[in-house]
């Protein structure tokens, strides 16, 4: 599984008319990683209501960024000043949905992607294919 982030895709090779300007990606991955990721959401950011740390994932890779998962009272969607940390700031309503668009690809290996946050500026996308 590979998160990295895209800047500046309006103008950069591969723009596609159903991402935003900036895209960050979860890619490369099998049913199992994304059971992974799906677990941490349920077992470690939400009961905990700490931040979930992507680096301290060892099934994901951290091509060029991190990203913080964290509670919040507002949808902000994910912000970053630098484009190497990420900051992710959902309801726990949010996450929860989050998670149900996981789950198909929890169960088989799945073509095709979905967005699991469109909130904000950056748009985070999850695809089971290599990167875009």
């Amino acid at each position: 599984m590979k998160l990295e982030f895209l800047a500046n895709r309006i103008d950069g090779v591969g723009y596609h008319p159903d991402f935003s300007e900036h895209l960050l990606v979860l890619s490369d991955f099998t049913r199992e990683e994304a059971g992974l990721f799906r677990d941490a959401l349920i077992r470690e950011l939400l009961p905990a209501q700490k931040p979930l740390d992507l680096s301290g994932q060892y099934y994901i890779e951290l091509v060029n960024c991190n990203l913080l998962m964290r509670l919040s009272d507002e949808d902000e969607g994910i912000r970053t000043r630098d484009s190497q940390l990420l900051y992710c700031d959902l309801t726990p309503a949010k996450y929860q949905e989050m998670i149900l668009l996981l789950q198909p690809f929890c169960e088989k290996e799945k073509r095709g992607y979905t967005f699991l946050s469109e909130e904000g500026d950056i748009d985070f996308l999850l695809s089971p294919g290599k990167s875009l």
